[in-house]
């Protein structure tokens, strides 16, 4: 089936025969404006560099001399400063605001990539990675505003939207890279492809700062920060965020954290995994991740559709249905076109889970708490990414197929927790 029918399909869904195909796809895309859309934008640009290296960050760690456990433990270490750095954020999006912190911390950000430029060896770049992700405080800021901004009569497509425009946008970033690399090499193209990376991030923070709006209502006139009272106060109120959940998030949150687990297996390995197992060259690498992204993109707004007309625990029920068998192809590729298949199946819950999971969070948070709330989630994931990466190194030094072999077997225990401990829900709170 192709995008333009599932478009055709949605259409109809929203708004009949009456209105022409450009009034209501105005109509249906009218909370997109304002903070929100300044946002998007951002991610736009952003989102068109970061995705030219995903391809191609391991094998460039491991030209600067990086074994795969030292992979691993580089991703683990700047998840460390990443868990410090949000106990805060989450704290100060809900006390002093979102804007400032946002807007500032994305310049931060930006500055960082030159490090990666003139890395000499991979302790430059995890001196980087740990800056980077202190930088990222701003997280839960963005987070809470982006929550506060998307009607909650529209969440699920209102997700499904905000992160499908940036994978748009990015749909051709990874042969960009894939062209780059092979016309510079890895060394060189990479350094050249952070260089743009620079620009494009110093640019949003630009925008970030001129454009967006606070959303809190009550934000604190303070301006000293006690940095021990803060994290003390940062850890109390996630603290009691937990205590004050109700069990359907509380399931929920646990999923999430298990399912962590997966992303340094995913962003470290997958890439070491098709040069060294099944014999992808580079260019071919980056194609693959483009068409990953292409069907990504194609079935991102029947994903918004299916949550929000047939709920979010049905929609996560098809996801990973898609999703074990998909692994299988992984984990025993008998030809290379096995790879090629997984990825493409792969592609089709990856548009799900997204705006599943964070519908169902938001619909069983109050405002006042969404930034705590998406901050405690956020720093939970984190402690599983700090733990599984190092260990996915090892596993993967043992036999490359192990890593692969864990993120089955946890999507296994996934799909019995969304079967027998998490509720449909509909929207809790306001």
């Amino acid at each position: 089936m192709t995008e333009s029918i599932f478009v055709s399909n949605y259409l109809l869904m929203i708004g009949g025969n009456d209105l022409s195909i450009m009034e209501r796809i105005r109509m249906e895309l009218s909370f997109l404006r304002g903070s929100l859309l300044v946002l998007v934008v951002t991610w736009v640009l952003m989102q068109f560099g970061w995705s030219m290296i995903f391809p191609y960050w391991s094998p460039f760690l491991r030209v600067l001399g990086a074994s795969p456990f030292v992979i691993g433990l580089i991703l683990s270490a700047s998840n460390i400063a990443l868990f410090i750095s949000r106990i805060p954020g989450a704290y100060i999006a809900d006390i002093y605001g979102r804007k400032k912190i946002i807007s500032i911390f994305t310049f931060a950000v930006g500055f960082v990539q030159l490090i990666y430029v003139f890395a000499l060896d991979w302790r430059f770049i995890l001196l980087g990675t740990i800056f980077e992700s202190l930088f990222l405080i701003y997280q839960p800021a963005m987070d809470a505003m982006v929550a506060d901004l998307i009607p909650e009569d529209r969440r699920g497509r209102g997700y499904a939207v905000v992160q499908l425009l940036p994978r748009v946008a990015a749909v051709l970033s990874p042969a960009i890279g894939a062209f780059i690399v092979s016309l510079y090499g890895l060394n060189l193209g990479m350094r050249l492809i952070f260089l743009f990376i620079f620009v494009i991030v110093v640019a949003s923070g630009v925008l970030r700062y001129l454009f967006l709006e606070e959303t809190l209502d009550n934000i604190s006139e303070r301006v000293e920060i006690n940095v021990r009272e803060l994290f003390f106060e940062s850890f109390k109120s996630i603290y009691e965020s937990w205590r004050d959940s109700p069990k359907n998030l509380k399931a929920v949150i646990l999923v999430l954290m298990i399912s962590a687990i997966e992303d340094p297996i995913f962003i470290n390995y997958a890439s070491l995994y098709v040069f060294d197992v099944v014999g992808l060259s580079e260019f071919e690498w980056g194609l693959l991740i483009t068409i990953f992204m292409s069907v990504s993109i194609i079935f991102a707004f029947p994903a918004g559709i299916l949550v929000d007309k047939y709920g979010r625990k049905f929609s996560l029920l098809m996801a990973y249905l898609i999703i074990i068998p998909s692994l299988m192809l992984i984990i025993f590729p008998i030809h290379p076109i096995a790879i090629w298949i997984a990825m493409v199946l792969l592609a089709i819950p990856s548009s799900i889970l997204g705006p599943a999971y964070s519908s169902i969070v938001t619909d069983l948070t109050k405002k006042e708490f969404r930034g705590r709330i998406f901050g405690m989630i956020g720093n939970l994931n984190l402690l599983a990414v700090i733990v599984s990466s190092p260990l996915a190194g090892l596993l993967y030094e043992m036999d490359p197929r192990y890593p692969f072999i864990t993120i089955f077997a946890t999507n296994l225990l996934i799909l019995l927790i969304i079967i027998f401990y998490i509720r449909e829900t509909r929207v809790a709170y306001s």
